[in-house]
């Protein structure tokens, strides 16, 4: 296992760290990164065999879907099925601590079914690293399936083999991000944007 630990006060580092973390999720390869709630463990989420290296790690279901982070609304295109009101959904809340579940497109059933949730991170060095990818990277929280999520990666060694990990430090602790059915219109997890936020946008 890899570890950079980098500040991010510097533009440079944040380049240093998506380039480096980027070429191991080309190769397959899984890691862990910042995002503005927790750490998250990263896969190429248009990677069969990398996303089933990320379920084995979290020992996690199979079914169990999994959200991804996208590093814009034109990623978003390529892999969701958008109407008018979605758009500006996205348009308005994100990035930002906002799920969105859309219809899925281009993305291996292994991550999920025939939905899948999504969001813009308004974390920096997450939504660069996608950027730089090209592609969106699995969002699911660094830690073994039903645990807590990891704010530091102090201990990390002895709870989930990856192959490289971006270390900020300690994360402060948020309340994690709306989870919103847009089929359904429906509020899956509460989080900081309500369902009136939501409904009345």
């Amino acid at each position: 296992m890899s570890v950079i630990r980098i500040s991010l006060n510097h533009q440079k580092h944040l380049e240093i760290a998506a380039d480096l973390a980027v070429s191991y999720l080309r190769r397959g390869e899984i890691i862990i990164y910042p995002t503005e709630t927790c750490y998250g463990i990263g896969a190429d989420a248009t990677n069969p065999d990398a996303v089933k290296k990320v379920i084995k790690i979290k020992k996690m279901p199979e079914d169990k879907p999994i959200s991804i982070i996208c590093s814009d609304i034109s990623m978003i295109k390529k892999y969701a099925v958008l109407d008018n009101k979605t758009k500006n959904l996205i348009k308005q809340f994100m990035p930002g601590p906002l799920t969105l579940i859309l219809k899925k497109k281009n993305i291996p059933d292994i991550v999920s079914k025939s939905t899948i949730g999504l969001r813009i991170s308004s974390h920096p060095l997450a939504r660069l690293i996608t950027k730089k990818l090209g592609r969106p990277i699995t969002a699911t929280s660094a830690n073994i399936h039903k645990e807590p999520p990891l704010y530091s990666v102090e201990h990390l060694g002895k709870t989930l083999a990856v192959d490289f990990v971006i270390d900020v430090g300690r994360l402060p602790r948020r309340k994690p991000s709306t989870i919103f059915d847009t089929r359904t219109k429906k509020i899956i997890r509460r989080g900081p944007i309500t369902l009136k936020n939501l409904t009345g946008a």
